[in-house]
């Protein structure tokens, strides 16, 4: 989870228990579809066994590469691209050893017979699966994880705004679709500073060392790269007919837009054509945007790939490290301020340019009837001024938000102190709760736990 919080602790002296070892892919049942994994099993891990087993069966990715914990994303609450995109919904329960020593087994799954544990994750009584998200009261050590079917057929269609007016008007025009549950896969739109912030670092020559980006360049580099200033992705799933009636909705709803469809076939021949450019040297803005289809085309059928984690290097001065896409490798700062928002907009962008900082945002529609915004604050970590600037930046944005009514959907380890408001029944349960399942405040202190929510004495 960069960005989030990664494998950081907290709070100071604390230890890190590494799970990467715990990498064993259980079991993967074709016919329910469905996969049980341990918590070192990687996005990467899953596609490329999917692959070899002929699988018919998607695995929903997220931008996180490869190397992603397919267990830390679901813990955190992450989300993808696909109908499968809420990896919390998507998990079949869940196995826990909690703070005090014992190991939970949600759903079904605490009865040694029930064959229909991974099927049904409700089970009978109380669902405990939601407390092993964003919480500190255990150590999830294995999941089952829902798997799509691979589709009859699939569209992968892509859509361009000009500017924030048509941003407006693109969301406007989905929104209903979400909500009538037409378009049932996520859908993403980000701005020209994320699609920019992947295939190169922040041009400090061209800017004189001065920050954030200037209009003036901004213009020139989506030009040169041959980007929009927003561009969306998605996917339409289902049988031939009912893909091509809900691309023709899209298509409609759209309007005017720039947006291009791309069929099963089309996909396969655009992939070849771009190969085949390459291989002959030929260079056009038409190559440079047909090279964007296939990293996101595949990841929202289930490939992860690398092609964002550059992203977070975007204000690294040190030469890039050819070694590792790490983040942390590469000496990358990274924080995410992920609100939660009614289909419509919230003005931040503001804020991050106050502070020095380029607005790199991607609005995605998550579920029926919200959107969230995901942004980032990408610094060099050998700044030492530039750090405490992204802290300042990072807070700031977090207020604004707040005051506004928005709340992020995930949080930083250290930001807990940021979730409370003063008293707070809601704060005082969690707190209530790892008294009993974590009595000697063990794992992971204070996070998702602000200090005054009702923590034992020996925390």
């Amino acid at each position: 989870n960069w960005g989030y919080g990664d494998a950081a602790p907290g709070r100071r002296n604390q230890l890190v228990v590494d799970l990467s070892r715990m990498d064993k892919i259980v079991h993967i049942d074709e016919a329910g579809a469905y996969a049980v994994v341990q918590p070192g099993v990687t996005q990467g891990q899953l596609a490329h066994a999917l692959k070899a087993a002929g699988s018919r069966l998607w695995m929903d990715a997220t931008g996180a590469g490869p190397d992603c914990s397919l267990i830390g994303n679901f813990s955190d609450r992450g989300f993808g691209h696909t109908r499968y995109s809420d990896h919390f919904l998507s998990c079949g329960g869940v196995e826990v050893v909690l703070g005090n020593g014992n190991v939970l087994r949600t759903g079904f799954g605490h009865y040694a017979n029930a064959t229909t544990a991974p099927l049904y994750r409700w089970g009978v009584g109380p669902v405990l699966d939601g407390l092993f998200s964003q919480s500190n009261y255990g150590i999830v050590t294995e999941m089952t994880l829902g798997l799509m079917p691979e589709p009859e057929d699939y569209v992968v269609y892509f859509f361009a705004c000009s500017d924030d007016n048509q941003l407006a008007k693109a969301i406007d025009a989905l929104a209903p679709l979400r909500l009538q549950g037409i378009l049932q896969s996520a859908v993403h739109i980000g701005n020209d500073l994320r699609s920019l912030s992947n295939v190169m670092r922040y041009p400090w020559e061209e800017m004189a060392g001065k920050t954030p980006l200037s209009e003036k360049v901004r213009a020139a580099l989506r030009d040169r790269y041959a980007i929009s200033r927003w561009g969306g992705c998605g996917i339409i799933t289902g049988s031939p007919g009912v893909v091509k009636a809900i691309r023709n909705e899209v298509r409609s709803r759209l309007g005017g837009l720039q947006k291009i469809f791309f069929s099963k076939k089309a996909l396969q021949r655009t992939y070849s054509l771009v190969r085949l450019c390459k291989r002959l040297g030929i260079k056009s803005k038409q190559l440079r945007r047909m090279e964007l289809v296939e990293p996101a085309s595949r990841m929202v059928m289930g490939f992860p790939t690398d092609e964002a984690l550059p992203s977070a290097s975007w204000r690294v001065r040190k030469p890039v490290v050819q070694t590792s896409p790490d983040p942390l490798v590469q000496g990358a700062g990274l924080a995410w301020v992920s609100p939660i928002l009614p289909m419509r907009g919230a003005a931040v962008t503001p804020v991050f340019e106050r502070h020095g900082f380029d607005f790199m945002g991607t609005f995605t529609l998550i579920n029926e009837r919200a959107m969230v915004l995901v942004s980032n604050i990408a610094f060099d970590r050998s700044i030492a001024g530039e750090v405490s600037q992204a802290e300042v930046c990072y807070h700031e944005v977090l207020d604004i938000l707040k005051r506004h009514g928005f709340y992020s959907y995930r949080m930083a380890p250290d930001s807990s102190s940021k979730l409370l408001e003063g008293p707070d029944t809601f704060w005082e349960t969690v707190g209530s709760l790892k008294n009993v399942l974590d009595p000697n405040n063990v794992i992971s202190p204070g996070r998702y736990q602000p200090s005054q929510a009702g923590q034992s004495a020996s925390g």
